[in-house]
């Protein structure tokens, strides 16, 4: 009499991938944690190292020192990923606010570099250059912010205000 085979249940062999390619997505995921771990790493730093930067603006013996540091971490390039927008942005913020506008808008350039879509950089890149009476590029910045986000009423607010200062300006 013969034994009966038992054959494997193909459906379950279809939702395991095989030991090499479960090995090759574990390692993919390794770095991705890894990868991700040192982004995080990095953007602490460089928030670290902006706070002793803008505090260290009020002294002043350290404020060449603290204007070059700032410009160094807006200018970095090695290790910044996309995620890192949101790091930028906020310095772009701050400085604007500290009235640093050249810095302030090479941070809020950053944004854009990492993602050329944020109706949030484009608005607060219109207000860096309201400031600086260029109210033609503030138009074109704040009208995209407006074409990618219609419904935030602030960026209509701006765009009126820069519409009525340019028009002041000319006359």
């Amino acid at each position: 009499m013969a034994v009966p085979v038992s054959t494997p249940d193909m459906r379950l062999l279809a939702k395991s991938p095989p030991p090499a390619r479960k090995a090759e997505a574990d390692d993919v995921s390794l770095l991705r944690l890894e990868k991700a771990r040192r982004a995080k790493q990095l953007e602490n730093d460089m928030r670290n190292n902006f706070r002793k930067a803008i505090s260290a603006l009020s002294r002043p013996r350290d404020r060449q020192g603290a204007l070059a540091a700032i410009e160094q971490l807006v200018r970095l390039k090695e290790g910044i990923v996309p995620a890192h927008k949101h790091m930028f942005r906020d310095f772009g913020v701050s400085l604007r606010k500290k009235k640093l506008l050249d810095l302030a808008l090479a941070s809020s350039t950053r944004v854009l570099e990492l993602s050329p879509d944020d109706d949030h950089a484009h608005f607060n890149i219109a207000r860096i250059y309201a400031l600086l009476g260029a109210y033609g590029k503030a138009l074109v910045h704040v009208e995209r912010a407006m074409s990618i986000d219609g419904d935030e009423p602030v960026y209509s607010r701006l765009r009126a205000h820069i519409q009525r200062e340019s028009s002041i300006k000319r006359k």
